[in-house]
């Protein structure tokens, strides 16, 4: 099982779009995926059609069953109409009580011992974890947690420097795993969101994005309405309006983290 997370310091990029769609695109093609959401907004379980929980407070303060917390998400709120997918997708939900988690357990570890846990009982080929925009003590159980760090980035200079920190972070937590016996952090790639091509602000900026991190840059995410008028339903693009551009947008994302993790397990021992 492959821990990914998608992240930047900031709010407002947009993760949270990204992490259900990249995880709705792996289960389309047959992966067996689950969303974690670390933020306390609740997000990602409302965009995939269900309600907010405190899932991740009761994986981790109470120690709950994970079977117990653990939703399944309805096949029809990301795939497109008249199509079956050829893997199953789930979400552990989160909600307000999130925030209060490292003042109540404050073993970093135990998150990841739980990951292990929902390896064992679910057989996930992928987890996406969904984090916060505001840093907490909880994150360090999360770079402890997780394999590969996908950034999502506005096309803004500010958003930027979340970038810039969490790659600091990376390096500290990645010689830790590494103590541990574990494989390193990695980092898949930057994602440029909400970017509008026509403005000579942003073709600017893309540029600057390339130049501050080579070779880490992926394809831009066009801003559309369409993106919000899914969730106004309950669905993801690739059920909303799976001819559309933004449902092209995320198959090439999708596209773009297969190959990033086919890469790791080629060189994988």
């Amino acid at each position: 099982m492959v821990i990914i997370s998608i992240a930047n310091m900031k709010g407002g990029t947009g993760k949270s779009t990204v992490a259900t769609h990249v995880a709705a695109g792996l289960a389309l093609r047959g992966q067996e995926v689950c969303v974690l959401d670390t933020d306390p907004q609740g997000h990602a379980a409302t965009l995939l059609g269900l309600p907010k929980e405190d899932g991740l407070y009761k994986m981790i303060v109470e120690k709950a069953n994970l079977t117990d917390i653990i939703r399944p998400v309805p096949p029809e709120v990301f795939t497109p109409p008249n199509q079956t997918p050829a893997g199953r997708l789930f979400v552990l939900p989160s909600s307000h009580k999130t925030h209060i988690i490292p003042f109540l357990e404050q073993d970093p570890f135990l998150f990841g011992e739980r990951l292990e846990e929902m390896a064992d009982l679910f057989a996930f080929d992928t987890v996406i974890i969904d984090t916060a925009p505001t840093a907490s003590m909880f994150d360090s159980s999360i770079y402890l947690a997780t394999d590969g760090f996908l950034y999502v980035t506005e096309c803004e200079t500010l958003s930027f420097d979340g970038i810039r920190e969490g790659l600091v972070q990376i390096r500290r937590f990645s010689k830790k795993r590494e103590d541990r016996g574990e494989r390193p952090n990695r980092v898949l790639g930057i994602v440029p969101n909400k970017v509008r091509l026509s403005t000579l602000n942003h073709r600017r900026n893309l540029e600057k994005l390339h130049e501050a991190f080579p070779d880490m840059v992926w394809q831009p995410i066009a801003q559309r309405t369409v993106w919000t008028e899914a969730s106004n339903y309950g669905q993801l693009v690739f059920a909303y309006a799976p001819g559309g551009g933004a449902a092209a947008d995320a198959s090439i994302l999708v596209d773009q983290v297969e190959k990033v993790l086919a890469q790791w397990q080629a060189v994988s021992p």
